[in-house]
């Protein structure tokens, strides 16, 4: 996606790519294609990134002088590739409606882990202590997106491997590694994500949304999803339905 910001040259974002960039004016071209395309930003007061001017990286020290002097900058000249961490704070921020009234400490919460979690792979990038290339961070989020989309019937390894033109081996070992997990429990835990969302979204009974996540047992289903989330799912369910409006 290309764009133009005033004061800074010109870039191209592509897909799950990220920077954190300062505006003195709300003001980006953008050049896009025919298409559907999504994006996500957050927007900070500058005053909020006095509290990393005595961080003792320099990147960071230049882009914080920046912000407080009110000039255009991003905090480096090219987008980084957000890591999984990254992108499940995001589509939690995007899609979980949490419950009761700690929602807007939640978001906060959630928020400032984004910005750490954000400015921690930024940091390795440039150390040069990331073990996974570029191209195979391309790939294995490639690998997510095919899963995420086939969580009901995503089949073995190797039927993974050759559906998305990843070798097996490395779909083993560099999925762990990015992940933090095996593609089995990392489906295991997307199921219990897209139940939450049913649970909350749906009228479906538990049971129901149970079988729908691979759990035959609801128990089992119970204890996976406190084991996850830190609350059962019933609760969830109390809570969702406490929070609509009489009709």
């Amino acid at each position: 996606m290309p764009y133009l910001i005033k004061g800074l040259n010109a870039g191209v974002a592509r897909r799950n790519e990220y920077n954190v960039t300062f505006l003195p004016e709300p003001h980006c071209e953008l050049k896009l294609k025919k298409g559907a395309y999504e994006s996500f930003g957050i927007e900070f007061k500058p005053e909020y990134f006095r509290k990393l001017s005595k961080d003792d990286a320099p990147l960071f020290r230049n882009f914080v002088s920046a912000v407080l002097e009110g000039r255009p900058s991003s905090i480096t000249g090219s987008h980084h590739m957000a890591t999984p961490q990254i992108m499940d704070v995001v589509s939690e921020l995007v899609h979980f409606r949490y419950p009761g009234k700690m929602r807007k400490l939640y978001i906060r919460s959630r928020v400032v882990d984004l910005l750490r979690l954000s400015l921690e792979n930024i940091a390795m990038e440039k150390e040069g202590t990331n073990e996974i290339s570029v191209s195979d961070m391309r790939a294995l989020n490639s690998v997510k997106e095919y899963l995420l989309e086939n969580l009901d019937n995503p089949g073995s390894l190797r039927e993974i491997s050759l559906r998305t033109g990843i070798n097996e081996f490395k779909l083993k070992t560099g999925f762990r590694k990015a992940f933090g997990k095996s593609v089995i429990a990392f489906v295991h835990e997307q199921r219990l994500v897209q139940a939450k969302t049913m649970i909350t979204k749906t009228d479906l009974p538990l049971k129901v949304i149970a079988m729908k996540a691979g759990y035959r047992n609801i128990s089992n289903f119970t204890t996976a999803f406190r084991k996850h989330f830190g609350y059962p799912p019933g609760t969830l369910k109390r809570n969702s339905a406490a929070e609509e409006p009489n009709s």
